[in-house]
């Protein structure tokens, strides 16, 4: 037969506690990495906004600065059949809450196929 004492009824209590705590603690570590990502995506705050525009033949480039403050920027282009009226890769300080046009690609040879990627590298402060 089944025989309980004041001591079972201790350790069944610290064992249904034991379990409690670590679900608890379970449950905190899977909430924890689901949202560890959310977290660090908050956390990143852009500095510009790169946008282009075709106009006629040629491509201009535009940098937003969408800090209260000014921000140096490099952007970096591969291009291939396209010649850029500034020198590339194209270095500049964008005014505080600024959309500047930078540069504009225009196609070397319009008969010919035409790409480009750009990587850009923005700065806090001047």
């Amino acid at each position: 037969m089944f025989r309980t004492t004041p001591f079972n009824c201790l350790r069944v209590a610290r064992d249904i506690q034991n379990r409690d705590s670590t679900r608890f603690l379970l449950r905190a570590l899977v909430l924890a990495v689901a949202f560890l990502p959310f977290s660090l995506q908050a956390g990143e705050q852009k500095l510009v906004k790169i946008s282009t525009q075709k106009k006629d033949d040629k491509t201009e480039f535009f940098v937003e600065n969408l800090q209260s403050a000014d921000v140096t920027v490099t952007l970096e282009l591969d291009v291939k059949n396209f010649n850029s009226d500034q020198g590339l890769p194209y270095t500049a300080t964008i005014p505080a809450k600024a959309k500047v046009n930078v540069f504009n690609l225009s196609p070397a040879n319009p008969q010919l196929d035409s790409s480009w990627s750009t990587r850009t590298t923005p700065r806090g402060g001047t």
